[in-house]
């Protein structure tokens, strides 16, 4: 993960140098990394319920709009888990390239990675239709 998040980075930072300049591309990678520090700090110390919990209450005079509360926190829980979700499917997929002595080879992790990440969300979408979810 480390590896990504240091690929993704130089890729910015480049990116940014030649658009805005070294100093404008320093900032954004140093948000970049606050960011996803934050929101993985956020991750490990919090348990989703507890964050789906507190979004609905933060939503609920918004009902008066018609935004509906429980809907948002069921985005924000299935949001969370399914992030961790990819996380451990990636990490998995990574693993069995590199067993195959294939780590370099990007087809080895993309095909496998996405074939995996199809069957999550279809058993994801059966789960919420077996809930009622989606239902009108």
């Amino acid at each position: 993960m480390a590896g990504t998040l240091g690929m993704l980075v130089v890729f910015v930072f480049a990116t940014q140098s030649w658009l805005l300049g070294p100093g404008a591309a320093l900032v954004v990678c140093l948000r970049i990394v606050a960011a996803l520090a934050a929101a993985n700090l956020l991750t490990i110390t919090t348990r989703v319920d507890d964050v789906v919990s507190a979004i609905e209450r933060g939503l609920r005079p918004l009902q008066w709009f018609g935004v509906r509360p429980d809907r948002i926190g069921l985005l924000a829980g299935l949001t969370l888990r399914s992030v961790a979700a990819l996380s451990v499917i990636a990490s998995e997929v990574g693993e069995a390239a590199k067993a195959r002595g294939a780590q370099r080879s990007v087809t080895a992790f993309v095909v496998p990675f996405m074939i995996r990440t199809l069957r999550h969300a279809d058993e994801l979408g059966e789960a919420l239709a077996a809930r009622g979810e989606g239902d009108r």
